[in-house]
């Protein structure tokens, strides 16, 4: 078995959308560049290839970005928190104790704006991380809110810790 990193990417654009084993981290950089100004999503996953079976590999921790244009939501799926055969989740609150502002949709859906980010140079530090280490760190995990019970609740950002460089 080997750990690998796997990307996939779509754009709201008319770039092509794709998924690759074991990106240079150039490709990653630039995927995110093309959601943040287009919109689309990033997915990026640490994996191991499993050698009985060619062309697959096993899912560990993800990270994703789902991005409106100049806006953002980061997204972490670590394999560690599946609870009562749920998928739970962590994401990016802004920090501090900012009062309800409204929502924003996200794919569909309406979301909390304090779990929207506008600051590109997050979302690249997170996912270099990522990429550095082919994996979750704490440096995500403590820069990211757990929300495996409403994921709508303000209370879960009110420990979260002021976004520091890795």
């Amino acid at each position: 078995m080997k750990d690998i990193l796997v990307i996939s990417a779509s754009f709201r654009c008319d770039k092509q959308g794709f998924t690759v084993d074991e990106p240079v981290w150039s490709r990653v950089d630039e995927a995110i560049d093309c959601v943040f100004e287009y919109g689309g999503s990033v997915t990026l996953t640490s994996a191991s290839t499993d050698i009985d079976i060619p062309d697959r590999y096993r899912e560990f921790d993800r990270i994703v970005i789902e991005a409106n244009v100049e806006r953002y939501r980061f997204i972490v799926f670590p394999q560690e928190e599946i609870v009562a055969g749920k998928f739970n989740y962590r994401e990016w609150w802004q920090p501090g104790d900012l009062p309800y502002q409204g929502t924003e949709e996200f794919n569909d859906h309406p979301w909390d704006t304090r779990t929207v980010c506008t600051d590109i140079a997050i979302a690249k530090a997170f996912f270099k991380d990522f990429f550095d280490h082919k994996g979750l760190t704490d440096f995500i995990i403590e820069n990211t809110l757990w929300c495996g019970d409403n994921p709508r609740t303000r209370e879960r950002a009110l420990n979260i810790g002021q976004f520091a460089n890795p």
